[in-house]
Formats: C-alpha cells, sequence, structure tokens
C-alpha cells in the first residue's frame, strides 16, 4: 500500500508532540521574578571595635609621670640650694647670715684670701730679668732690672731638659766633654768637677744638656745656643 506525501505529513501531525512547524523555535517565557534588593540601612556595616579608653589611660599615666618627675626635681632642686645656702632657706639666702656657723664659715675663707698660703706669697713674689745675661765673676750677680748696670742673672732654667742651670765660680769646662757626661752627673759637683779647671774670673755654667764658660758679659737670646730662660728672683 503506497501513501501519498499527503497522508504521510498527516500522520506525522497525529503523531504526539508532532507539529509542522519543527524548526520554528518557541523562548520560554521566564516568569521567576529577582529577590527584592535589601535595604541600605538594614545591611550591617563593620563597627570599629577599637576603644579609645586604653589611649586615654596612656594619656593619663604620661601626665601622672610628667608630674612625679616635675616634683622630684623640684626636691633635689630644693636640697641642692640648701647645701648652698648659710644655714637660710632655699629661696632665701640672706636669712642665713645671723647663722654663728656660716659666719665662721666666710670668715675664714675671707682670711684665707687676705692671707695666702706661704708657698702661694713666695711664688707670687717672684720677679724675672728684664734681660737675660751671663758673664765672668767681675759683673754682678742677681736680677737685671729695667734700670741700672748690667748684671748676670743667677736663677737661669733651661727650657730643654727643664732643670736649673748650675754655676761654678773661677771654673773652666775641659774641651773633652760631652752631652753623655752632664746626662750621667748632672747636677752632682762632686762628679761634675773632673772635667772642670781651675780659671780665675771664668764662670762655668751647665745643666743635663747644654754647658759653657765665660770670662766676659753676653746676653742670651734665641739666636743663642743654649735655652736658658729667668725662672724668677725672690723679693722682699
Amino acid at each position: 500500500m503506497s501513501l501519498s506525501v499527503d497522508d504521510l505529513l498527516k500522520e506525522f501531525d497525529d503523531l504526539p508532540g508532532g507539529s509542522r512547524g519543527a524548526g520554528h523555535v518557541v523562548r520560554p517565557t521566564l516568569s521567576a521574578q529577582p529577590p527584592p534588593l535589601t535595604s541600605m540601612s538594614a545591611v550591617s556595616q563593620p563597627q570599629n571595635t577599637r576603644s579609645s579608653t586604653p589611649a586615654s589611660t596612656s594619656q593619663a599615666d604620661v601626665t601622672a609621670g610628667s608630674r612625679s618627675l616635675s616634683k622630684g626635681k623640684k626636691d633635689d632642686l630644693e636640697a641642692l640650694l640648701s647645701d648652698l645656702d648659710f644655714g637660710g632657706t632655699p629661696y632665701n639666702s640672706m636669712n642665713g647670715r645671723n647663722n654663728p656657723r656660716a659666719v665662721a664659715a666666710a670668715e675664714a675663707a675671707v682670711q684665707k684670701l687676705v692671707s695666702p698660703s706661704r708657698n702661694s706669697s713666695v711664688i707670687g713674689s717672684k720677679q724675672k730679668c728684664t734681660g737675660i745675661f751671663i758673664g765672668g765673676t767681675r759683673f754682678a750677680r742677681g736680677r737685671m732690672g729695667a734700670v741700672g748696670s748690667l748684671t748676670c742673672c743667677d736663677a737661669l732654667r733651661c727650657t730643654k731638659c727643664d732643670f736649673r742651670v748650675e754655676q761654678f765660680i773661677d771654673r773652666d769646662w775641659n774641651d773633652d766633654v760631652d752631652y753623655l757626661f752632664f746626662r750621667n752627673n748632672f747636677p752632682t759637683e762632686a762628679k761634675l768637677a773632673a772635667k772642670m779647671r781651675s780659671r780665675p774670673g771664668s764662670v762655668a755654667y751647665c745643666c743635663q744638656c747644654s754647658w759653657l764658660s765665660t770670662v766676659e758679659q753676653t746676653k742670651l737670646d734665641f739666636s743663642s745656643d743654649v735655652r736658658w730662660v729667668c725662672a724668677g728672683h725672690l723679693t722682699g
């Protein structure tokens, strides 16, 4: 039995779910609605949970510590002023002027300034030569002043070895003396005499590093071979 095309199409239409418009695509309809938006006021925001209490407490502690430190410094200052005061209060040192101990201490300090020790008075009374001269026995010896006759200094000191210059009257050094001789034997006169000879009118000078003999008067200055200066003469 032969079927025509019309019959085949009819049977196809009679099939369950069959449709002649099979090429037509039917789009489903979206019936679901999106969920409603939640109110911004209902959304929980992150809160800053850090409390300001510790900061306040720390500031209070710093303030208290500063006050305590200031009070301690004030107490130390008052104690120091009390030690310096002559018996008065830290704020008025004149209150201690009637204190017998303060008066005695002040009088002792004044007396010490007015009457210095013997050693300090000796040092303060030394006067140096205005010009430094050396010479034989026929020249005066002592301090050379601004006026008067030329005087040979008898208080010489060497700036190189820092020893006093010794003088031997009517003596002269031998020609074979050297630095080691004075280095090893100065200032003992008995040892130095081994290299000295007698010469009237001559004076033998020496320190631990330099020596010379002279009869005539000679002025010492920076151009001299020796570095001898006036150490000062006692006066009064």
